[in-house]
């Protein structure tokens, strides 16, 4: 009862939370300040802020500052419909630099919570590898080594050949590096399933061609001696009756007979 109550009380001090920041970003004359509750909002991951965030990305600010906090705030929401407001900002080449990193980054957050979208996001960022800019390129290569997705270490092993900025290609060796130790947890969670399931298949197959014999203690106080008939019977295995109790190991070994 205690802990549900914490629960419920933490429930309502979030609610108060998003209500006050959202106050806080509308009453705001400074729209930079404004952007920062409302990144703050999104952080807080109290469900619905997407449609709330989603009216402020339309406002102008001096360099866009508004948007790209908003869009931040998006990214930490970690909700599933932030995505499609993420990905149409990154495909919209009216918008600064500023923006488009910051789409890149937050879809990049998004994308690497719900795997269904990953590969949706990922395609989406590679694309703007090509862009004309040095800070979109290096924003956007990052962001696939936040998306963690190995299948882009193509893309940004290409984008590295015909990058002629040394800045940005070190953006793009070092996320190549991240990129290589996700495709190594991948493989090696590949394998370890695979191990169990082939360890699964061998065990129930050897269940059912192997010969087994189940003992079958008749003077057993912990377990009735029916119940472990019907267990014997149940796994197909050949019946051995000892006059023994539970362990059966303390009977004679004269009385041990097999089939």
């Amino acid at each position: 009862a205690p802990r549900a109550g914490h629960r419920r009380a933490g429930r309502r001090d979030d609610a108060l939370v998003a209500e006050r920041l959202e106050a806080l970003a509308t009453a705001d004359a400074s729209q930079l300040t404004a952007g920062e509750f409302l990144a703050a909002r999104g952080a807080l991951e109290r469900a619905g802020v997407t449609p709330v965030l989603r009216a402020w990305l339309k406002r102008e600010s001096w360099n866009q500052r508004l948007r790209q906090a908003v869009l931040r705030g998006l990214g930490a929401s970690g909700e599933a419909p932030a995505i499609d407001e993420a990905l149409a900002m990154l495909a919209d080449d009216a918008q600064v630099d500023g923006v488009l990193g910051a789409a890149a980054g937050a879809a990049a957050q998004l994308g690497a919570r719900h795997l269904p979208a990953r590969d949706r996001v990922r395609r989406a960022l590679e694309r703007r590898l090509e862009h004309a800019s040095l800070a979109v390129r290096s924003a956007v290569a990052r962001a696939l080594g936040t998306l963690g997705d190995a299948q882009a270490r193509g893309a940004v092993a290409t984008a590295l050949d015909r990058e002629p900025f040394g800045n940005v290609r070190r953006v793009y060796r070092e996320v190549l590096e991240t990129l290589g130790k996700a495709a190594a947890v991948t493989a090696a969670t590949a394998e370890l399933t695979k191990r169990i399931d082939d360890l699964e298949k061998a065990k129930k197959a050897a269940g059912k061609t192997k010969p087994s014999w189940y003992i079958v203690a008749s003077n057993d106080r912990a377990a009735p001696p029916g119940r472990e008939q019907a267990m014997a019977q149940k796994t197909g295995s050949e019946t051995v009756s000892l006059a023994a109790g539970h362990v059966a190991i303390d009977a004679t070994i004269s009385e041990w007979r097999r089939p």
